[in-house]
């Protein structure tokens, strides 16, 4: 089993060091998560563009012993609340789509950086905050404006 708490999380974090095809099986699960739990390797194997033994090695790479156990994997990861969202805005996105896609990857993020961040450092780096003398704020931009608040 993974030592990643989250399995979405660790196939986006190792997508640029996979092979091609493997990168192509990470793609469609990343796309369609929930569709991946109940597909066959044979269907996730043609949602890809890859043979199924491409499939089941991406699988044993995740630490699973094979597609039935990478899909539990996989559904616990998404039972757990956190999903790792990577949908980026395109050009083509309609109305609809462009707001949903920014909503989206900023939950994801923010869920994301829940589960990981240990309560320890969070506490330790508030003591260090609300012990200094002086705290200073910097931002480039738009972010200029939040800074000064």
């Amino acid at each position: 089993m993974t030592s990643e708490p989250n399995l979405l999380a660790a196939i986006q974090r190792q997508l640029h060091d996979l092979n091609k095809s493997e990168a192509k099986v990470a793609n469609a699960i990343l796309n369609a998560p929930e569709e991946a739990t109940r597909s066959s390797i044979a269907a996730l194997a043609a949602m890809a563009g890859v043979s199924e033994p491409s499939v089941n090695r991406f699988c044993k790479r995740f630490d699973a012993t094979g597609f039935p156990d990478f899909k539990l994997q996989l559904a616990r990861s998404l039972a757990s609340g956190v999903r790792y969202v990577s949908r980026a805005v395109e050009f083509s996105d309609d109305i609809d789509t462009f707001p949903a896609k920014l909503f989206d990857n900023a939950i994801s993020a923010l869920m994301t950086a829940k589960e990981e961040l240990p309560l320890k450092a969070i506490a330790q780096a508030v003591d260090q905050i609300a012990q200094a003398r002086r705290v200073y704020f910097f931002g480039l931009g738009t972010s200029a404006a939040v800074a000064r608040d």
